[in-house]
């Protein structure tokens, strides 16, 4: 049976509608909550932001410079810089078992997990060493040093992704309506918040979506590629090994054989 049939056999046979529910957040700011919530109870109150739906197309955006003291952070537009196309109630646990409320959204371009003060400024979350988890809508991420991985797909061993833009190309305006590509560029520190200061001149930077994939499995991730299949996922050996073609790389691929992995083991 060829795998795309497989996959929809699976899917049909162990899927099941379930019904969530969002937890009400009750204000802009990031304010604490009483009581405690468990990971299990997150998970369980919604459904995972790219689990059900189509995978979306990757952002790429050419961000303008006219002069030297530029903030790319300030010039790009936020449908590319953020994950959400607006900023969404959500919830931050911290490893206490403390947890906060906040309209949220998650800075591709900074890496930075950002939200909406009382005075309405947009700010990155501090503290990070203290934040375990955060869940912006449907959304579910896992703190992974100073950024976060999105949570794709639930379980023992849950499928991640880490989303990032990353500067593909420098542009120079040469004259006469051309532009050239330098090969040779220096780090970009406006991509910190900070002026590009060694940046004349009319020039372009060209940003496009980075995805890196994890697979999580108590709390540590590990980047994706069949050697750590294979270690994270030992019983679903023989499924791996059989799926030569795969790509580490796609989403749509790795779905699959996550979906397979879990039909094996059943």
């Amino acid at each position: 049976m060829p795998v795309s049939c497989r996959i929809i056999f699976y899917i049909l046979l162990t899927m099941k509608k379930k019904l969530c529910k969002m937890t009400t957040c009750p204000g802009p700011a990031l304010r604490p909550l009483s009581g405690r919530v468990g990971v299990k109870y997150l998970f369980s109150a919604m459904l995972l932001c790219g689990a059900y739906t189509a995978l979306p197309a990757q952002k790429r955006e050419a961000v303008q410079l006219s002069d030297r003291y530029n903030d790319v952070a300030q010039i790009m537009s936020g449908e590319t810089q953020y994950l959400l196309p607006k900023f969404t109630d959500g919830l931050v646990l911290f490893k206490n078992g403390e947890r906060a409320s906040a309209k949220l959204n998650y800075n591709m371009l900074l890496e930075q997990m950002q939200f909406i003060g009382e005075d309405s400024s947009v700010m990155a979350i501090a503290n990070l060493e203290e934040v375990q988890y955060v869940s912006i809508g449907r959304c579910f991420f896992v703190k992974y040093r100073s950024a976060f991985i999105e949570v794709l797909l639930d379980g023992e061993v849950q499928l991640g992704v880490l989303r990032k833009l990353r500067m593909v190309d420098h542009r120079k305006d040469s004259g006469y309506g051309g532009t050239t590509s330098l090969m040779k560029v220096e780090s970009v520190s406006a991509m910190d918040g900070a002026p590009a200061d060694h940046l004349t001149g009319t020039e372009s930077l060209i940003f496009e979506e980075n995805n890196t994939y994890y697979l999580i499995k108590n709390s540590k991730p590990k980047v994706a590629s069949k050697k750590a299949f294979l270690k994270t996922l030992p019983a679903c050996k023989d499924e791996i090994n059989r799926q030569k073609d795969t790509d580490y790389s796609k989403e749509e691929q790795l779905r699959a054989l996550m979906l397979l992995c879990r039909g094996a083991a059943k």
